[in-house]
């Protein structure tokens, strides 16, 4: 679009800048594109829906010498069953579990020993008592 602007001398024509070009259209392209993402989403809760685990879990193996009061596991297993962990799934995150409540038990003991260790010695040596 142009605009006649006079002046003294002669009439100055301006000129707006041009529009910016439109973008292609490629309707074909993106509905292929949308309906080939709709489809795994669609495939996909099937999928979950048969690898669903159980509601309710068997009682879990603990090492010896572990256990667990009841009230931590029935959160446990209803944590569990949120996540719809079939049943060796979960085992595995309980077997992981306890595993590391052992190395934070064994490491919290490990330091209390040194600890009583280093009290005792600095008894001894104090030449006050």
């Amino acid at each position: 679009m142009s605009d006649t602007a006079e002046t003294a001398d002669a009439p100055v024509e301006t000129s707006e800048a041009p529009p910016p070009p439109a973008a292609p259209e490629v309707p074909h392209a993106q509905d292929d594109a949308a309906a080939t993402q709709a489809e795994p989403a669609q495939a996909q809760p099937a999928a979950q829906d048969t690898a669903a685990a159980p509601v309710s879990y068997t009682d879990f193996r603990l090492p010896q010498g572990i256990e667990v009061d009841p009230q931590t596991m029935n959160e446990a297993r209803a944590l569990l069953g949120e996540l719809k962990l079939p049943q060796e799934q979960a085992q595995r995150l309980v077997d992981f579990y306890t595993g590391k409540i052992r190395q934070f038990g064994d490491a919290q003991s490990e330091r209390w020993v040194k600890l009583n260790e280093k009290w005792v010695n600095d008894f001894k040596a104090d030449q006050e008592i």
